[in-house]
């Protein structure tokens, strides 16, 4: 018994020396940035005259240069600059109520100068929780939360009814026990100084989220700790911040809401979807901006087995840089400036549904680590806090950009670029999905007119042809507009698309719209010939695009087919471009 009680008080005293030590670091290290520091610092002469004080001092005691050393937060000063050069005390620290504020004073002699420095602390909702769970701690027995304490080595020495009750193999388990993991560490820490004496955490055991107020008693080698059940607030909150997310994509979901069209490379994504869906593969959605990529992540959603989950969409060249680690992981409160409650990122509230990344080419490449580890293991951590969060989430991506070229030339990480295509699918643009135009456009007629509150229209004939003619290089989202725009203008039952679009008649090197009636010809001409035709055709269109097949301008567009139509009637036709 006796080597044990020396061992513990040899072990006091070196926590004792080794927190002086820690604390007088901490401080030399806050006075050589007062300007940024966010507490109070104050300087003064030996006589207690101020010297300095920086911003945070200022704005705190706007009155500091006025009053001097007869400021309240001053009050006393002078007489302990005295008492501690008698004693040769090098610090001391001390509690002083400011009104309804209470402030912790670190008062320090600056060594080789006639200056002493304070520093000065806000402790009031500190001192406030210490009177509540002192006066909880005055009636453990009654008290219905668990009340649990501890020695300085996390040894159990007490446990309140509630905290049997909870927990019953707690005495058993003793510092052991899940709802005690990590408090060694912190008692530690507390002891040297590098944490204060009263703390509060969030701890998981099992399905339940408990909140852990961690206190050292005065004049005592106990360590106190409050167990609060917060599973119903934290499950209340998630639903309400999934609820708040869920109302703001309602209101930015595209207007087209179901995927219209019989085009065939249409109907080869509808069945890679209806294959990929209920898997958890990571899917790479590309194409052009407005193809209707968030269209088709919803859709994969909606035939996964996590629709039951939300899909959370993440606009990633819409996020800052500085916030990009805030939005996808969350942030504890006082992370960082304006950070002033606890936040959820993305992943957490995907939390067991779906994640939709776009334009995820936007992703700064110095946070593309960290967006893998989570990917691989699961895993992350919030802004500011060091608990360690799971989720389970499926990832679907999207991009306008070829990501592949952009990670061979080192602007995007190859293993995250190969992580997140293992099902890659590509959305056709509108015009190479021509026949599907009407159909879209009619769409858009009835969904405007609905929304807008305008008598229906109808498109003629014409203007279908003319909607065929035009390349659309927004894509959906353009026609969509276009269409919204000439609902407006309408007047009288006729769709006003001349207004809304002027430009589109005059777009005549495009090839005519598709013709599905069959038509009578004077003339026809042999096989042989049509062959001809169309291979002089074809060559012809190659040198006016300076043999260039894909991507705007190129053959195929002008051709009115698809690239790899054209690669293939080339290969077919021994075309190839002269050296």
């Amino acid at each position: 018994m006796t080597h044990d009680h020396k061992t513990k008080t040899q072990l006091i005293e070196e926590l004792e020396s080794l927190s002086a030590r820690v604390a007088e670091k901490e401080l030399a290290r806050l006075a050589s940035f007062p300007e940024q520091n966010p507490n109070p610092i104050i300087e003064t002469d030996l006589t207690s005259h101020v010297t300095y004080y920086n911003p945070a001092a200022d704005e705190c005691f706007p009155d500091l240069l006025e009053l001097g050393y007869n400021h309240p937060i001053l009050s006393g000063v002078k007489s302990i600059i005295v008492a501690c050069q008698s004693d040769k005390q090098e610090s001391i620290t001390r509690e002083i109520n400011l009104g309804d504020t209470i402030y912790e004073q670190k008062i320090c002699f600056v060594k080789q100068s006639n200056l002493v420095r304070i520093f000065n602390y806000d402790i009031t909702e500190r001192k406030w929780t210490e009177q509540a769970l002192d006066r909880l701690a005055s009636f453990p027995e009654q008290n219905p939360n668990p009340l649990i304490e501890t020695d300085l080595m996390g040894q159990v020495t007490y446990c309140n009814p509630a905290a049997s009750k909870l927990f019953p193999d707690l005495q058993t388990l003793g510092h052991n026990h899940p709802i005690l993991s990590g408090v060694k560490p912190i008692i530690i820490a507390c002891q040297t100084g590098e944490q204060d004496s009263f703390m509060t955490r969030e701890i998981q055991v099992g399905h339940s989220i408990y909140e852990q107020k961690i206190c050292c008693v005065e004049q005592s080698n106990l360590i106190r700790i409050f167990t609060y059940d917060l599973t119903d607030r934290v499950r209340a909150e998630a639903l309400e911040q999934e609820n708040t997310y869920l109302r703001e994509e309602m209101q930015t979901e595209l207007a087209f809401g179901e995927i219209i069209g019989h085009e065939q490379s249409l109907h080869n994504i509808l069945q890679q979807i209806e294959m990929v869906a209920p898997t958890d593969a990571s899917i790479l959605i590309q194409g052009e901006s407005g193809t209707g990529k968030e269209l088709i992540a919803r859709a994969i959603h909606t035939h996964s087995q996590r629709n039951q989950k939300p899909m959370v969409k993440v606009n990633c060249g819409a996020i800052p840089r500085e916030l990009f680690e805030s939005e996808f992981f969350g942030h504890v409160k006082g992370a960082f400036t304006g950070a002033l409650k606890d936040r959820k990122g993305r992943f957490e509230l995907a939390d067991g549904g779906t994640l939709f990344l776009d334009e995820v080419g936007e992703i700064p490449i110095e946070l593309q680590s960290k967006l893998l580890r989570v990917l691989q293991e699961g895993q992350f951590e919030r802004i500011g806090d060091e608990r360690t969060r799971h989720v389970d989430v499926r990832i679907v991506a999207a991009t306008n950009r070829d990501l592949k070229q952009e990670a061979e030339d080192g602007h995007f990480r190859e293993d995250l670029f190969y992580r997140l295509s293992v099902f890659p699918i590509t959305v056709p643009p509108l015009r190479e999905r021509r026949e599907d135009i009407s159909l879209l456009a009619t769409h858009f007629i009835e969904t405007a007119c609905t929304r807008l509150n305008r008598p229906k229209v109808q498109m003629t004939p014409d203007q279908i042809k003319q909607l065929q003619r035009y390349d659309w290089p927004g894509n959906i989202r353009e026609l969509q507009n276009v269409i919204e725009r000439a609902v407006i203008l309408s007047r009288e039952g006729v769709l006003r698309l001349d207004l809304a679009l002027p430009d589109i008649v005059s777009t005549e090197h495009l090839p005519p719209p598709p013709d599905t009636k069959l038509t009578t010809h004077t003339e026809f001409v042999s096989d042989v010939e049509f062959k001809r035709r169309e291979r002089e055709n074809i060559v012809a269109a190659l040198e006016h695009a300076n043999w260039k097949v894909f991507g705007a301008g190129g053959a195929a567009e002008l051709l009115g087919i698809r690239p790899t139509t054209l690669v293939s009637r080339m290969k077919k036709m021994n075309i190839e471009k002269p050296d």
